[in-house]
């Protein structure tokens, strides 16, 4: 079935604004994202963000949203696969670090869903965490992987993630598939000379 008219106006306009959101968000962070700013990024009146979004919790609320379920989609196809864990934990690292290499603007707003005010985090971020939790899981369960806290090693693997992130944001370094090979070979040989690389 076709979208009508109006669909197709409304999921435009709705695009537009996240868009410019992302990159207001990306020059003056969260705190700095106002909606006036994000009005005048996008070209439209504050007014017209008002018919799309109550306020601009919403509004960043959307938007995280949207990063977190893109990079989901992406995840989902390397975590997915029948491949060895060690295979899929370093495919998991390119494609993480590729993403926000390329769309580096949404990492403030995936920040902003890891961590919501109040605490709290939202439901595409807690369901990221669950299949990253329930991959490693599979994984332990297959003897692939040794049996520990599987709700401590999710946290570890996407909290080192992120924080390989951060620093890629702050400089000029290793490529994506070096920083990749460097946190799968942590992972899978650990610090201790003779568990597997020198």
């Amino acid at each position: 079935m076709e979208d009508t008219k109006q669909e197709v106006v409304r999921n435009f306009r709705m695009r537009s604004i996240r868009d410019a959101t992302s990159r207001v968000v990306s020059r003056n962070g969260v705190a700095g994202a106002t909606i006036d700013a994000i009005a005048s990024e996008a070209g439209i009146a504050k007014g017209t963000i008002y018919l799309y979004f109550k306020s601009r919790e919403e509004l960043l609320n959307h938007a995280a949203d949207y990063a977190v379920t893109e990079l989901m989609e992406q995840v989902q196809g390397v975590i997915g696969s029948s491949e060895p864990f060690d295979v899929q934990l370093r495919r998991f690292f390119r494609t993480v670090l590729t993403y926000f290499d390329e769309h580096g603007e949404f990492f403030r707003l995936y920040q902003a869903a890891c961590t919501q005010q109040g605490g709290g985090q939202s439901v595409r971020y807690r369901s990221y965490l669950d299949r990253i939790r329930e991959w490693v899981a599979g994984a332990m369960a297959a003897g692939q992987v040794r049996r520990l806290d599987v709700d401590r090693v999710t946290l570890v693997l996407t909290e080192s993630l992120s924080a390989i992130v951060r620093r890629r944001l702050l400089e000029t370094g290793p490529t994506f598939e070096d920083d990749a090979e460097w946190l799968a070979s942590l992972y899978l040989h650990g610090l201790i000379p003779g568990k597997g690389t020198t």
